[in-house]
């Protein structure tokens, strides 16, 4: 469907300039509408994954900051332990 969808957009770019009653007696209205429509349903999939991940990476940049955290409270024990080991 990719290759039909893209020589279909292809089609449609060059038709945008004729009239409809022109697109209708050739019998590309049709093809216009479904590719549109095609655009339409792969546009609402593009933004609820877009939604997603917009989400994953909120919950990843929170994981990050808490691991940024806890590395630093280690490093901080182990700079104490060893600074009163060497001292």
């Amino acid at each position: 469907m990719n290759v039909d969808l893209c020589y279909i957009g292809l089609i449609w770019i060059r038709l945008k300039v004729w009239s409809i009653p022109q697109l209708r007696e050739l019998g590309i209205d049709d093809w216009i509408e479904e590719y549109e429509a095609e655009l339409e349903r792969m546009n609402a999939a593009i933004s609820a994954e877009n939604q997603v991940l917009q989400h994953d990476n909120k919950q990843l940049s929170s994981l990050v900051k808490e691991y940024e955290q806890t590395l630093e409270s280690v490093m901080s024990q182990v700079f104490s332990f060893s600074s009163r080991v060497l001292s």
